[in-house]
Order: structure tokens, then C-alpha cells, then sequence
């Protein structure tokens, strides 16, 4: 590509970098947001939350959070997608309260939770059983002006029924069925 004079650009490299986090070479995608200054270029913000999403599934939450910063320091403005992969990520290690926290940095930071945000983070409740949270939060996201969609409800169903909380569910049931 360069012997041909055809230079990388960003969207380049975010595709190099989005094939190495698929195919879980995560270090090597690394090495490339390291060579993007060198070349002129500036990652924006599909290139970190990219990483930091694929650093997330892996389980290295403490190097997406020093991304984020690196991110936030260069510059460059995380979106809804950088904090629900954060989110997720913490969930998925069994830390919903961490999860909660970035859930409140949305806030701080002007960004408005989506249904995505809502569920990762009733999600992340229901599997640590705490289930109470969950329907508080539930209940809060229409208030937000957030409407629930079928896999916030069957996510806070499920919970209930593992809680052995027939009579919420099937009340959840009876809502989700009216909408």
C-alpha cells in the first residue's frame, strides 16, 4: 500500500487495529495506536473505544481505564459506546458497582444513558442478586425517558425468577406485554 504511494489514514488503522482486537491480538493493536502519532495521524474515537472494549472483554479493565484517560488527556471526547463497553466490562467481572460509577459519569459528562446503558447495568445487578437495585433503576430509566425494550425486560425477568420472585416477574410480564 505505501510503495504504491497510497498512505494509511485513521480509518485505516482502525480497521488494523479493530482486526487485531477480533482475532484477540490486542498487544500488536496496541503497537499501532503508538505508530499513529508517528505517521501524522490522530486516533479519534472509534480507534480508543475500540480498545478499550477489546480490553474489556479480555478482562483488563485497569488498561481500558488508563486508555480512557489517554484518551480524555488527547483530547479526544469518549461517546455512549466507550462508556457502555466500560460498563459491560465491569459488569462482566462481577463489579457492578464500578459499573455504576461510570454509569454516573454519563451524567457528568452530559452523555444520555441509552437503552443499552439501562440494561448492561440491570444486567450486572441481577447476576450479583442484587435485584432491588435493579428494579430501582428499572423503574427509574422511563422517568429518564429511557423506554425499556425486550431484552431490558427479559434481563430483569430473568432476575427476578433466579431471586424466586415469581409474582415481580410475572407483573413484569404484564407490563412488557402492554407496551
Amino acid at each position: 500500500m505505501m510503495k504504491d504511494d497510497c498512505q494509511p489514514n485513521v480509518v485505516t488503522f482502525n480497521n488494523l487495529i479493530n482486526g487485531y482486537c477480533k482475532s484477540g491480538k490486542i498487544d500488536k493493536a496496541l503497537c499501532l495506536l503508538k505508530d499513529m502519532p508517528l505517521k501524522g495521524l490522530t486516533p479519534n474515537v472509534v480507534t480508543y473505544t475500540t480498545l478499550i472494549d477489546s480490553l474489556c472483554k479480555n478482562a483488563k479493565l485497569d488498561k481500558a481505564l488508563e486508555k480512557l484517560k489517554e484518551m480524555q488527556n488527547n483530547g479526544v471526547a469518549p461517546d455512549i459506546i466507550t462508556y457502555n463497553s466500560l460498563m459491560d466490562g465491569f459488569c462482566e467481572a462481577g463489579r457492578p458497582v464500578e459499573a455504576l460509577d461510570v454509569f454516573s459519569l454519563l451524567v457528568d459528562k452530559r452523555l444520555l444513558p441509552n437503552v443499552h446503558s439501562y440494561t448492561i447495568i440491570i444486567k450486572g445487578l441481577c447476576n450479583k442478586g442484587l435485584i432491588t437495585d435493579a428494579d430501582e433503576l428499572f423503574k427509574k430509566m422511563e422517568d429518564n425517558g429511557c423506554s425499556p425494550n425486550d431484552f431490558t425486560f427479559n434481563t430483569l425477568i430473568r432476575g427476578f425468577l433466579d431471586c424466586k420472585d415469581i409474582s415481580r416477574a410475572l407483573e413484569l410480564v404484564s407490563i412488557m406485554r402492554s407496551k
